[in-house]
């Protein structure tokens, strides 16, 4: 019986003795060996995330969605936020929009205002 897995070195077991309708355990241990090969260079010729640029949207971006949520409560701890800051934070920090949530986002704030506006000229 051989057993052999990538990265040991293989292992050959002689004698093994095998009866038909039992189990054979056999015990062994393989051995760790170095993989050697060419090396592999990987490169680009375009920078794909612009680091700074899509920290300083995330950083700007979630803290509108926090602070629409306060709003939206009315939270002792949303201090002197209000729908029209939200909105302000949130349309500076859109940044790229891959998928289209932060634009959905915008509208469902701009929705939130108008809502919230009928409501307090009811009033």
């Amino acid at each position: 019986m051989q057993a052999r897995q990538m990265g040991y070195k293989s292992v050959t077991v002689i004698d093994v003795i095998v009866v038909a309708d039992s189990t054979t355990t056999i015990n062994f241990q393989l051995s760790s060996v170095i993989i050697k090969g060419k090396g592999v260079k990987l490169g680009s010729n375009k920078n794909i995330i612009n680091k700074d640029l899509h920290q300083t949207a995330i950083s700007s971006f979630a803290p509108a969605v926090a602070g629409f949520a306060t709003v939206l409560r009315d939270s002792e701890f949303k201090g002197d936020s209000n729908i029209e800051s939200i909105l302000e934070l949130a349309e500076g920090s859109k940044g790229k929009d891959a998928f289209g949530y932060r634009a959905e986002f915008l509208n469902m704030v701009k929705r939130a205002k108008f809502l919230l506006s009928d409501k307090t000229e009811g009033e």
